[in-house]
This record gives C-alpha cells, structure tokens and sequence, in this order.
C-alpha cells in the first residue's frame, strides 16, 4: 500500500513500515529534502536517509538535459540545470524507458550521466519496473557527497540545526 503522511505522522507506524519511500515527483530540488534528514532533530532521531534515486526518462533525456555538447535542452536552462542536481546527488539512477532507445544511446547516456556524477549506480529499466533490491536499504547516501555540492547542507554551522553530523 501506499500513505501519503508527514514523517512527523509516520512515527507511531514506522516501526511496522520496513523502508519510507520520500518521492519528488518530477523535476523538482532534491536537497532540501534531504536535508530534512539531518535539519529535523525529531525525523534525525526516527529515520535514516538510505538513498537518493534519481528516475530518468532515457527518450527524453537529451531534450530536458541539452546534449553531450553542454548546449541547453528544449526545456530550458532551468530545467537542464535543476536536472544535473537531481543527478549530482543521486545514489541510485533510475534508466528508464530503456527499451524506447537502442543500446549505443544507451550507453552514451550513461556516459553523460557519468559525467554528472560518476558515483551513481545506473539501474536500466523499462516501464519503471524495478528489482526493490536495487533501491531499499541499500545504505548508499552520502553526506560528503551532499555536502560537496552543497557546503551549507547541513546549516550553517556545518553540523545541521542539532549539532549531530550523522552520514
């Protein structure tokens, strides 16, 4: 089943919840969402960031991205831009769509994505059907990671609003 709740209202169920799935839907800014994680003395006490995944459109990609040449995608600057930080702070990238593409755009796909971080673990898939295995508890978030593309992520004292540096 799938609850839409706040993690304040996800407590006195977590317990029985084995993983929490958070989703951004579409293009938005993943950062301040994890930096809940650690900023939320109450949810830092209660939950785990795991991962971050990253689903991305495989036939789409170079239209919102703007192509291996670094120009700007059809969809805007804004939309390349906001893309490259989903990437930039994924663990897990999601290939979607895989089978609406042949393999050289593949794999040159990947190449683009490497580019952005080279860290991401690239899962292919085709209708968003995915091994669980490759995204719950895998334990692959990275706190130097947020914190090089974002040196204030944990606040401004560099130890979130509690003073715990938890990764």
């Amino acid at each position: 089943e799938i609850y839409t709740l706040s993690l304040h209202d996800a407590l006195p169920i977590y317990r029985k919840i084995d993983s929490l799935l958070v989703e951004c839907s579409g293009l938005s800014e993943v950062l301040p969402v994890a930096q809940t994680f650690f900023a939320d003395p109450f949810v830092q006490a209660a939950f785990r960031l795991d991962s971050v995944v990253c689903v991305c459109d495989a036939s789409n990609f170079e239209k919102l991205e703007g192509g291996s040449d670094g120009g700007v995608g059809a969809a805007g600057e804004d939309v390349a831009q906001l893309l490259r930080e989903q990437l930039a702070i994924s663990d897990v990238c999601l290939l979607n769509k895989c089978d609406l593409i042949d393999s050289s755009q593949r794999d040159q796909l990947a190449q683009r994505i490497r580019r952005v971080n080279p860290a991401a673990r690239l899962v292919p898939c085709r209708q968003g059907k995915v091994n669980l295995g490759q995204v719950l508890k895998v334990n692959s978030f990275s706190l130097d990671g947020a914190i090089s593309i974002d040196a204030h992520f944990l606040g401004e004292d560099g130890h979130g609003h509690n003073g715990h540096n938890r990764s």
